[in-house]
């Protein structure tokens, strides 16, 4: 028995032979139960099979088996329009027998394989090769295809193709699914997937259906295709691939996109950035190109040079996968310790350093004397007034008015191409619950999103590497912010409002000042940032509809970027870059960044600044509390000024001169050294660390 649509009609037809009663061999055509005879030899012990032989697209019969009389037969019927009529093939008689169609010489036509017995004691195998000369050409692939999704049963469709010699009707397809791309672990097509070439000469899986159910199927991703198959067994090429998700959807998360100051870093992904599909899963970002710190990481840490897009590919257990992208916007450092959109304004520079750009103008108000050291450049007006030195460059696109009593050490260049500098475009969002610091309590706030963050009196907050997303943070008179970038960057973004007010201290743990670049503050909305009086702030500002104000005797390390900026007087600003520390406001007071850094070694930093007059502010750091010496001598080695003598805390300090000895009286301008000695109390005196360096003093 065997079956085939002999007649191309889209539905199989059936080739029976055998003994009922009498030997028979039938073809019953499928159309409503009427069958027609094809008067073929009847046989039994017998064998057929359907194949189109002479490539003339519809099936002709290989016919084996012992006839009620005489020999053994092996015959060909040939399929005329419906009518078969033996060709006379001259194939050995066989019978207890089997026998099969294939392309053995992959020609384009079909062979015979054929296996039996001649007698009782004579078996045979022979294959004849089809050297007919008239070739068959594969179908079309099926196209347009589409699937429905009721539960976990999905029913795939695809449009019939077309064949050369076989007529679309007669045509039967094979579907493969996997839950992998071109996988068949689900349905194997039996077919190379790359050719489409057929492993087996039989009807497709899917027989003449354009559509096929399967059933139960578990939650995951699926892919799939399909082929036709022709008369001659011959597959086409397997479709254009499709999928489908049962189950909740895999989804990809890159997070927010992210705006940094080049040389920073910043964590990306979701929270989560994988969900739905089936855990767990793997991650794989681009471009790895050694900006990631892993490219396999759920959130890994980005430190792009330039603006990058980052794409993560998100793989589930069951292979499904799930793309998004996140932008990481790079502002070039062009190292200005204050850029602003409009104004810059200065009262009583408090010997301050870094290179300043305005959009609008730059103002330098009566010094005190003051001097600046760095460049300043100005799309219209740079106004300097009385007692200030400028140690740099004066650029304008209009005037450059220097008072007299001030000075410009640098060039003075007036109607100058000075170009706007575009400020970062800022987009993001906050909300959730309010975080309280209470009064001289300490909190520790894992990044993330929240709504109003407030940091009561001599409360203290520590952050941590990441990125924070609030309403509000205010710090409240002398709170304590410590960040931690131990583990990369540290993004403060506040949708309203940004306040640090009198005495606050913000410090970085563990690389304490350098790690200026490291954190960034910035704040979306227009009200005034304010650095309160006596504060000590450093990171980067960003606050682009804003007004930046550094109140009076303020200090600031990192840079501001901000629509108007303006320094009240006393206040010591430094850049990123700068290599001296930042001093504190009091004349001989343990610094309160003491109190969080970690301090590895003792060091005495280079007096800031120098040459100086009236005042210059000695910065030093011990790693354990220590017995200090702390002393100015003249160039002969007499003693001037004793400045510290005592036991001190660990960390980093800070001790202002004033350019007077011991009873109070100024000293001439020249040169003289400072001496700092240190060392383990418990060791006694003249044990440990000592170190001098120059100063200069001119008036």
């Amino acid at each position: 028995m065997a079956w085939g649509d002999y007649d191309n009609d889209d539905d199989l037809d059936l080739l029976l032979t055998g003994q009922n009663g009498s030997l028979t061999a039938r073809v019953y055509r499928n159309d409503a139960g009427a069958f027609t005879d094809i008067s073929a030899t009847g046989v039994n012990l017998s064998y057929a099979a359907w194949g189109d032989y002479d490539n003339d697209g519809d099936l002709d019969i290989l016919l084996t088996g012992q006839p009620s009389s005489g020999n053994p037969i092996a015959k060909i019927y040939k399929n005329t329009a419906g009518v078969f009529s033996d060709i006379n093939a001259g194939l050995t008689g066989v019978y207890y027998s089997a026998v099969a169609w294939g392309d053995y010489d992959n020609d384009g036509d079909l062979d015979i394989l054929l296996s039996g017995n001649f007698d009782l004691f004579d078996p045979t195998t022979k294959i004849y090769r089809n050297d007919g000369g008239v070739f068959n050409t594969v179908p079309s692939a099926p196209a347009n295809l589409s699937q429905s999704i009721i539960g976990n049963s999905v029913t795939f469709s695809w449009d019939a193709s077309t064949d050369t010699q076989t007529p679309s009707a007669g045509l039967t397809y094979n579907l493969m699914v996997g839950t992998t791309s071109n996988g068949v672990n689900i349905n194997s097509p039996m077919a190379d997937v790359s050719t489409g070439y057929r492993r087996v000469a039989q009807l497709g899986g899917t027989n003449h259906n354009e559509s096929w159910t399967l059933n139960n199927l578990a939650d995951g991703c699926y892919f799939w295709r399909v082929q036709a198959v022709d008369h001659a067994f011959a597959g086409s090429a397997f479709s254009a691939e499709g999928n489908f998700i049962l189950g909740a959807p895999l989804a990809a998360n890159a997070g927010l996109d992210q705006t940094i100051n080049a040389s920073q870093s910043v964590q990306i992904g979701g929270s989560p950035t994988a969900s739905g599909g089936t855990p767990p899963y793997s991650y794989s970002w681009l471009p790895n190109d050694g900006s990631l710190d892993d490219v396999t990481a759920l959130n890994p840490t980005a430190s792009p040079a330039s603006t990058t897009t980052y794409t993560v590919t998100v793989m589930d257990a069951s292979g499904c996968t799930a793309t998004d992208e996140v932008i990481v916007e790079v502002i070039p450092v062009k190292s200005f310790v204050f850029l602003a959109d409009k104004d810059v304004t200065i009262d009583r520079n408090g010997a301050s350093e870094g290179n300043i750009h305005a959009n609008n103008d730059i103002v330098f108000k009566k010094g005190n004397p003051s001097t600046y050291k760095g460049d300043l450049t100005a799309v219209d007006d740079i106004d300097i007034s009385s007692k200030n030195t400028i140690d740099g460059d004066a650029t304008a696109g209009d005037e450059v008015d220097v008072a007299s009593g001030s000075t410009v050490s640098g060039a003075i260049t007036e109607d100058a191409a000075v170009a706007i500098e575009p400020l970062p475009s800022l987009s993001f969002t906050a909300g959730g619950n309010d975080i309280s610091v209470p009064q001289n309590g300490t909190v520790t706030l894992a990044p993330g999103v929240y709504d109003d963050v407030t940091v009561n009196k001599k409360g203290t907050l520590k952050l941590s590497s990441g990125d924070y997303f609030v309403d509000k943070l205010e710090l409240k008179e002398s709170a304590k912010l410590i960040i931690d970038v131990g583990a990369g960057a540290v993004n403060i973004n506040a949708v309203e409002k940004l306040s640090f007010e009198k005495k606050v201290v913000v410090s970085i743990t563990p690389s304490g000042d350098a790690g200026s670049p490291q954190v960034t503050f910035t704040q979306l909305d227009d009200d005034r940032v304010t650095i309160g009086e006596s504060a000590r702030v450093v990171g980067g500002i960003i606050a682009v509809e804003a007004e930046v104000r550094l109140s009076k005797n303020s200090r600031f390390k990192g840079s501001i970027c901000a629509e108007k900026i303006v320094v009240d007087q006393g206040t010591i600003f430094l850049p990123h870059i700068a290599s001296t520390f930042l001093p504190k406001s009091s004349e001989v007071e343990e610094s309160e960044v003491a109190k969080s850094e970690v301090v590895t070694g003792y060091e005495l930093a280079q007096n800031y600044p120098n040459p100086f007059n009236p005042t210059t502010t000695i910065s030093f750091q011990l790693p354990v509390n220590s017995n200090v010496s702390l002393v100015i001598y003249n160039i002969n080695g007499q003693l001037v000024k004793r400045l510290v003598a005592g036991e001190m805390n660990a960390g980093y300090h800070s001790v202002m001169w004033d350019a007077k000895d011991d009873r109070g009286q100024q000293v001439a301008s020249g040169v003289y050294l400072y001496v700092l000695k240190a060392g383990n109390p418990s060791a006694g005196s003249g044990q440990g660390f000592v170190s001098r360096r120059k100063l200069v003093l001119m008036k």
